[in-house]
């Protein structure tokens, strides 16, 4: 509820209460912590505190990893999360003065995140899957705000998944046509 009405600090706090109570009373199962880690590096990613965001989301990959192991849906959701935040934070920190090569190599980590994401819904979902498009659109995103050309072959890869698995009649169809048309 406070997340949502914009109160992310009070919202932390509450997150981080749930953590600390699920880390001692929780029996070691790693998804509620690593859910809780996630709402919390949300609740960061929110108030722009990047580096906190990236800290409690890398921590909440670790607890899944243990719990299900490295190619699990979950798992590649907290990459391409992750990965999300860390360009996002690349976007905050950039600056005008620094050179195109540069300014390309602080989205190398982001790029890792969604490339591993991506790797993993292709082998759990196969390649037609939707939430692979969601890979392919996210990745076409982060290539379109390096200024890399190969930012339409990942968005048109994301339509055709979109058409094939939803009809011309749908938001995320309307949503691909819109970043081709970026």
């Amino acid at each position: 509820i406070l997340s949502s009405k914009g109160e992310h600090g009070k919202s932390l706090a509450y997150y981080k209460r749930a953590l600390s109570i699920n880390y001692k009373h929780s029996g070691g199962r790693q998804m509620i912590l690593a859910s809780n880690l996630i709402d919390i590096g949300l609740q960061y990613y929110h108030m722009n505190d990047y580096v906190r965001a990236i800290h409690n989301i890398e921590m909440a990959l670790k607890y899944e990893i243990l719990a299900s192991g490295k190619e699990s849906y979950a798992v590649a959701r907290t990459y391409q999360l992750l990965g999300e935040i860390r360009q996002a934070k690349v976007a905050s920190d950039s600056n005008e003065r620094m050179s195109m090569q540069d300014y390309q190599k602080l989205f190398q980590p982001a790029m890792e995140d969604l490339n591993t994401s991506l790797q993993i819904r292709l082998k759990v979902f196969g390649q037609n899957s939707p939430i692979v498009a969601s890979s392919y659109t996210a990745l076409g995103q982060l290539h379109y705000e390096m200024f890399r050309k190969d930012a339409e072959k990942y968005f048109l890869k994301a339509l055709r998944i979109y058409l094939d698995a939803f009809g011309p009649i749908h938001s995320r169809v309307a949503n691909a046509y819109a970043k081709l048309g970026s």
